[in-house]
C-alpha cells in the first residue's frame, strides 16, 4: 500500500507541474483564433518557453522521485569526485598506452 501511496504522489506532482507550465500555451492556442489573433507575440514566447521549461524539469522530477531512474540517468552527469565512494572521472582524451603513461608517471 505504501509504494502505491507514493506511485500516486509522485504523478499528482508530475501532472500539476506539468499542467501549471503547459495549461497557458495550450489555452491561448484554442483561445486565440476566437480574439482575431490579437495574443501579443511576447505572451506567446512566455507561455512557449513555459512549456520548454516543464520538458527540462521532467528530468530533474523523475529522477527527484526515483531511485533507480536517477542512478541511471543524473549520476553520470554530475561530478564523480564530489561523490563519496566514486572513482574519479577518466580522461578520455588519452589512449590507454598514454593513460598508463601518465599514472607511472605520477
Amino acid at each position: 500500500m505504501q509504494r502505491e501511496r507514493k506511485a500516486a504522489k509522485n504523478l499528482g506532482i508530475i501532472m500539476v507541474v506539468f499542467l501549471l507550465l503547459r495549461m497557458p500555451f495550450f489555452t491561448v492556442i484554442i483561445v486565440d483564433p476566437f480574439v482575431q489573433q490579437s495574443t501579443d507575440p511576447v505572451l506567446w514566447d512566455v507561455f512557449l518557453w513555459l512549456g520548454y521549461i516543464n520538458s527540462s524539469l521532467n528530468l530533474f522530477l523523475y529522477g527527484f522521485f526515483n531511485r533507480s531512474f536517477c542512478r541511471k540517468i543524473l549520476m553520470p552527469m554530475v561530478c564523480r569526485n564530489c561523490l563519496p565512494g566514486t572513482s574519479p572521472a577518466i580522461d578520455l582524451s588519452q589512449t590507454r598506452k598514454e593513460g598508463a603513461q601518465c599514472a607511472n608517471q605520477q
